[in-house]
């Protein structure tokens, strides 16, 4: 039995589809017997195309976005290691690589969130290099972040993904997924990690693949729909950009081999 029937045990089931639509061994043989004109024959054959039509067309709406690879697991662990739902809490002024408080106080208005140092710590800890401080101060930082990758970061090894099918994929063979949003000028964007994941291509197309974040609120496992939910248009009008890294090599601890920062996180996004 496949993968695909093993998690899906009722997907090539032909008693889940229409009865009608199906031809008993006797309709079978009349049609390959069928002679021009005859109407029965005919109108088998027209069950028969539609009754392809429909199993081609669910197969791929639940295609699965692909096995889980050995990486890929180790992905999944280094994710949920990074505890990002204890660490960069939004409305506290953090320490941007352990997400921990720093004790200085927030002075600035707004909602405090932390998604783009949360992504770059992450990076760093992986030997990847994402925009980050000092280079750019943590305001406005997942906008400037959106441009970087796009402009420069092919130099540092990133590429982009065309769809969010292929992102999920990606991140199951246990490569690096940034998934990230500019804002208009003057307001904050977001971005998240991809995480891997088993949904079929229907529930990508819908929800989006799945993904780990800090921000408004800090998420372990979400939908990118929900994750980026605090900017409305950015899934529905396809404004979400996808990119990848290899991984050359996770840390047998996700909280290893890094010391606090010299500059504390501020808020942006």
């Amino acid at each position: 039995m496949s993968l695909l029937q093993r998690r899906h045990p009722r997907i090539l089931s032909l008693k889940n589809l229409r009865p009608a639509l199906f031809l008993k061994p006797h309709q079978a043989e009349s049609l390959r017997k069928a002679r021009p004109g005859d109407t029965s024959s005919t109108m088998n054959r027209v069950k028969f195309l539609c009754a392809v039509a429909m199993l081609q067309g669910w197969l791929f709406s639940h295609a699965l976005a692909g096995e889980i690879s050995a990486a890929g697991e180790k992905l999944s662990a280094f994710l949920d290691g990074l505890g990002v739902e204890q660490h960069w809490i939004a409305g506290q002024h953090v320490d941007w690589r352990t997400g921990d408080p720093d004790g200085k106080p927030v002075s600035e208005s707004g909602a405090h969130s932390h998604c783009s140092v949360f992504a770059a710590s992450a990076c760093e800890r992986l030997g990847i290099y994402l925009l980050r401080p000092p280079a750019h101060g943590q305001l406005f930082l997942a906008n400037a972040q959106y441009d970087w990758l796009r402009e420069k970061g092919a130099e540092s090894g990133w590429s982009a993904i065309d769809d969010p099918v292929e992102a999920q994929k990606h991140a199951n063979r246990g490569d690096l997924v940034m998934a990230v949003f500019k804002a208009p000028e003057g307001q904050h964007g977001h971005i998240a990690i991809i995480r891997p994941s088993t949904k079929s291509t229907a529930e990508i197309e819908q929800n989006g693949p799945e993904e780990t974040q800090a921000g408004i609120e800090n998420f372990r496992d979400t939908t990118v729909k929900n994750g980026f939910k605090h900017h409305p248009s950015a899934w529905k009008d396809h404004k979400i950009a996808f990119f990848w890294h290899a991984v050359s090599s996770f840390p047998a601890s996700s909280s290893s081999a890094l010391s606090p920062s010299t500059t504390g996180s501020k808020p942006g996004g």
